[in-house]
């Protein structure tokens, strides 16, 4: 029953990761855009001083954006690698990325299609450090039970 929740949840992970690409390029920045001026806001009710909106918003988008791919592919290696313990292998984190980056390329491919957008290989270099990060902190947890 885990296995099939699993693999659920991979599938939901995929489809969010793709929707999000399938968006074109003026709708996706408008989404980096918004997130970028939400945390403005914060910032300023938090400090109560005011920033330059546009001068951060040019700062900013790029990193967000960046920051997303990584968080997006973090879960997807958690996802994966849970899915993976539920089978006898011997190699569960290889395998882990190679299924992960697979799905980036095929991610950053499919964006070429989408108006605006483009495949970016180093979108695929931030992704899959998502999902190594994410297989880290798993492997260290394991260790940690077994100690």
């Amino acid at each position: 029953m885990k296995r099939i929740i699993y693999l659920i949840l991979i599938i939901l992970q995929l489809i969010t990761i793709f929707s999000f690409s399938s968006e074109n390029g003026k709708k996706s920045s408008g989404r980096s855009k918004k997130v970028v001026n939400d945390i403005i806001n914060v910032y300023e009710k938090i400090t109560n001083k005011s920033v330059n909106n546009e001068k951060v918003m040019k700062k900013m988008e790029y990193p967000i954006r960046k920051c997303a791919h990584f968080t997006l592919y973090f879960v997807l290696g958690i996802l994966v690698i849970l899915f993976l313990f539920t089978f006898n292998l011997k190699h569960y984190y290889l395998y882990a990325i190679i299924f992960v980056y697979l799905a980036a390329l095929l991610d950053e491919f499919h964006q070429t299609f989408v108006s605006n957008r483009s495949g970016n290989i180093t979108d695929t270099f931030i992704d899959i450090s998502g999902c190594i990060t994410s297989l880290l902190i798993i492997r260290l947890i394991r260790r940690k039970e077994n100690d």
